[in-house]
C-alpha cells in the first residue's frame, strides 16, 4: 500500500548531455578547472579547442558476458564521459558535475599480460 501523501515524481526522459551552467550550491558560474584550461589556452600550453573545461572521465560501458570471442578489432563501445569541476567562490568550493554524455568509441582493449613470477627468497640459492 502507498502513502497518499508520497509524491510520485515524474521521469522524463533524459536528454543527453546534461550540462549545468552554474554550482548548484552558491549559483557562481566561475569554475576552478575551467579558468586554468583557460589560462593554459591563452599562454598556447592548449589547442584553442581544447574540449574538456574541467576534470574529464571516462567509463566504457562493457558487458563482458556478452562479449564474443571473435570480436572485430575495431569495434565501437558506449562510453559515459562526465566533466566535474570545483566552484572558484572561496566560501564555496562545490565540487559537482558540470557535462554527463553517453557516446560510442573505439574499444580500448588491453592485452592480458602474464603476471610476474614472484622474486626468489633471498636465502635461495638464486640469490
Amino acid at each position: 500500500m502507498t502513502d497518499p501523501e508520497e509524491k510520485k515524481e515524474e521521469t522524463a526522459p533524459l536528454v543527453l548531455p546534461v550540462t549545468h551552467k552554474k554550482c548548484p550550491v552558491c549559483g557562481s558560474t566561475r569554475r576552478l578547472g575551467q579558468m586554468k584550461v583557460d589560462e593554459m589556452i591563452k599562454n598556447g600550453e592548449l589547442s584553442k579547442d581544447f574540449p574538456y573545461k574541467g576534470i574529464a572521465m571516462q567509463v566504457q560501458i562493457l558487458d563482458l558476458a556478452k562479449l564474443n570471442a571473435f570480436m572485430p578489432t575495431n569495434f565501437k563501445v558506449k562510453t559515459i564521459v562526465f566533466c566535474i569541476d570545483a566552484c572558484a567562490e572561496p566560501d564555496c568550493g562545490a565540487v559537482y558535475c558540470v557535462t554527463f554524455d553517453i557516446i560510442e568509441q573505439p574499444a580500448q582493449m588491453q592485452m592480458q599480460r602474464q603476471p610476474t613470477p614472484p622474486f626468489p627468497p633471498r636465502n635461495s640459492r638464486f640469490s
